[in-house]
């Protein structure tokens, strides 16, 4: 059975009380079976790149799925337009660069 079809059957097997982390990877195999992007990641992030002086979220982050980072190593995985076109109609909204919570030393870049 692959990711895409154990993550479907989980969710018909729901349970309100599972992790909150059980939940995110659920919903990212999901999203990745269903758009073919294959690196999605949870990530927490500050604000937008064109407006670093707006925080995000009543904690000042905010949960984000990401898709690429411009670290070389995310950035030569990151998905084809066509991938993209199907992510967007699957969430709804545009892609747009986020400053990520851990500073640029937190990563190594292989």
């Amino acid at each position: 059975m692959s990711s895409l079809e154990k993550s479907m059957q989980a969710m018909t097997d729901y349970d309100p009380n599972w992790y909150p982390s059980s939940k995110v990877q659920i919903a990212l195999t999901l999203l990745s079976g269903l758009s073919g992007v294959p690196n999605l990641t949870a990530e927490h992030v500050l604000c937008k790149v064109n407006q670093p002086h707006v925080r995000l979220g009543d904690k000042g982050y905010t949960p984000f799925v990401a898709v690429c980072s411009s670290m070389k190593s995310s950035w030569d995985r990151r998905p084809s337009n066509a991938q993209l076109e199907r992510l967007k109609g699957l969430i709804g909204k545009e892609p747009d660069w986020f400053v990520d919570v851990n500073p640029s030393s937190f990563y190594r870049d292989d």
